[in-house]
């Protein structure tokens, strides 16, 4: 079974101060987030240094049931900016298996004068355009220029859970009295402490009963109730 990393909101900011820190003073013209969750990071990184951003869509069939057939947008003005040498920052929130960046890379060479030496001589990305991600899959076809985390996802088959991502089924376990929030059969203590952080300070979990594994060996965490913060 899949690990889930469940990763909190300080968390998810820690790694982009990484990632910004990593940049040694670079600075984009602008920044896009790619739909969906990079829209997320890319969001933080505008309102925390002024450049303005711009989204894009690509979303690639998975296999998953996700993303069913490819939804990709091209953006041609995007490309134009790339061949013309203004710097462009394109952020995800993961680089999973590099298929995604890989796309964008190849529309936007085939989308302005894709003949032209630079991107032939692939001097284009790399250089002013720059890929960013908070965590990245370090077997991924795709090599970031930038990543707040790199995990390996053959070593340590794990899923990453973003705490903009499956907000409503914990908090759909509110009306529950007694429930297990959290089950895998592999685990680490840095899973269990991402996790109990997140039930903790994202959603102000009460009454922690129990911690340990059941009988077929599934890691339980247990409560008698959750409540949500409010404002």
């Amino acid at each position: 079974m899949t690990n889930k990393i469940y990763l909190t909101w300080d968390k998810a900011g820690a790694l982009l101060h990484e990632v910004m820190r990593s940049m040694n003073g670079w600075k984009p013209d602008y920044v896009v987030g790619l739909v969906r969750g990079g829209c997320f990071p890319a969001g933080m990184y505008s309102h925390y240094t002024g450049v303005p951003m711009y989204t894009l869509k690509v979303q690639l069939a998975d296999g998953a049931g996700e993303n069913e057939k490819d939804d990709t947008e091209c953006n041609t003005w995007m490309a134009e900016d790339a061949f013309e040498g203004k710097n462009i920052l394109i952020m995800d929130d993961i680089n999973d298996s590099g298929k995604t960046l890989n796309w964008i890379k190849n529309d936007w060479r085939q989308a302005a004068f894709p003949a032209d030496h630079r991107w032939q001589s692939d001097s284009i990305f790399g250089n002013n355009v720059r890929v960013a991600c908070l965590i990245e899959n370090g077997p991924s076809e795709f090599e970031c220029d930038y990543a707040g985390e790199q995990i390996n996802k053959v070593d340590d088959p794990c899923w990453i859970v973003f705490p903009w991502e499956e907000w409503w089924a914990i908090r759909n376990l509110n009306t529950q009295k007694h429930f297990i929030v959290y089950k895998a059969k592999e685990y680490t203590w840095g899973h269990l402490v991402y996790f109990l952080d997140y039930l903790a300070v994202t959603l102000n979990v009460k009454d922690l009963v129990k911690v340990g594994t059941n009988q077929n060996g599934f890691l339980e965490i247990k409560c008698h109730t959750l409540q949500t913060q409010t404002d």
